[in-house]
């Protein structure tokens, strides 16, 4: 330890606190009496604190939350997810028939670039549907109002902005309670506008809200059981220890094609995210959890499903494991969701091995 620093030269806490220094590093006698180590720090006095970058940080986040819960006076009011008060008659944000056809259009025609996994065709068909808004005919309100969002997005009217925001405030509240419903496709209709949702907010700078959603789909996937679409594996107690809880069968091969699809385009989010912003994926690959594993086939192009399918007989295991591992199977993974999905594999995976060490360069199957 070194002695007493020049006149006047103190540590933060001291300095604070108008309490005369010792000036010893690394630690004074004031701070180290008071057993407060991790508070003594020394810093020119032109320069800022740790301790103060922190709190501006916190006061900052502070701020951000007031705002998302609704103290702001921002343009874009958010509302508490829980609170039953709507935001006006849902009924009364429906777009006319003729703006509802343009916006589902522009955002059918660029529907796959972000995220759209149903079937264009059907999903266009259940949506113009002269039924209310939340008939168990058509998609779900959240899904609906993220569609709307999108297709105005796309559309860059300006004279519909205050339906967009409107719609992108009922997509959220609407989403906090999309499970409670009774609607026969909630659940992957819940999945679907959580990435829609994510993917728009991703687009317009709210990371942190982003990530939330595109969390929340990929726990709705893995707890509905759309990494284990036919899987030739025996289902452990650890999946009912996961709360897993699988979805009826599907009614026809485009239905389970739109669930792989969404499957894989969540784990292709997941992925490109986790490595881009540098943080931890949400689906763990390969799982570390006995049973945890993606089984699912990987995503055909959409009019395989369309005509019947084409599926192997044994069903389908350890998809992404035999993925990094070279291991040859009858699943080629040849469709171009599936390239994607394979590409944002192999970054994740070369940004984790840089981490460790930043002189290692991933290299993945090819």
């Amino acid at each position: 330890m070194s002695g007493p620093l020049a006149s006047g030269a103190a540590c933060v806490r001291c300095r604070e606190r108008k309490m005369k220094c010792s000036g010893t590093k690394p630690i004074c006698v004031q701070c180290r009496r008071a057993n407060v180590a991790d508070d003594c720090e020394y810093v020119a006095r032109s320069q800022r604190s740790r301790i103060s970058i922190l709190q501006e940080d916190l006061d900052r986040l502070h701020a951000r939350l007031r705002e998302l819960e609704g103290g702001s006076s921002s343009e874009v009011h958010l509302h508490q997810p829980y609170s039953s008060a709507p935001v006006q008659g849902d009924n009364s944000l429906e777009p006319s028939t003729e703006t509802k056809r343009r916006l589902l259009d522009i955002f059918l025609e660029s529907a796959h670039e972000i995220g759209f996994t149903l079937n264009p065709a059907r999903f266009r068909s259940s949506a113009l549907l002269p039924y209310p808004l939340g008939h168990y005919a058509r998609p779900t309100k959240a899904l609906m109002s993220i569609v709307y969002v999108w297709g105005i997005h796309l559309s860059q009217d300006p004279s519909l902005k205050q339906l967009q925001e409107n719609h992108l405030t009922l997509a959220s509240r609407e989403l906090a309670s999309s499970l409670s419903g009774s609607h026969p496709n909630k659940i992957i209709y819940s999945i679907q506008a959580e990435i829609l949702l994510a993917r728009y907010l991703f687009s317009t700078g709210k990371v942190l809200e982003a990530r939330y959603h595109l969390s929340r789909a990929m726990s709705l996937g893995i707890g509905s059981g759309l990494n284990k679409i036919r899987s030739n594996q025996t289902p452990t107690r650890m999946s009912s220890a996961l709360g897993v809880s699988y979805l009826p069968p599907p009614i026809d091969s485009i239905e389970e094609g739109d669930r792989i699809m969404t499957c894989w385009t969540g784990f292709t989010l997941d992925k490109l995210w986790a490595a881009a912003l540098d943080t931890s994926s949400d689906m763990i690959c390969p799982a570390q959890i006995p049973g945890a594993q993606t089984d699912t086939p990987w995503p055909q192009e959409p009019e395989v499903y369309e005509q019947g399918g084409n599926f192997a007989s044994g069903g389908y295991s350890f998809t992404t494991v035999n993925f990094i591992t070279d291991t040859v199977t009858s699943d080629r993974g040849d469709s171009t969701q599936a390239i994607l999905a394979k590409a944002a594999f192999c970054w994740e995976r070369a940004a984790d091995l840089a981490k460790d060490d930043p002189r290692t360069i991933g290299r993945c199957p090819s």
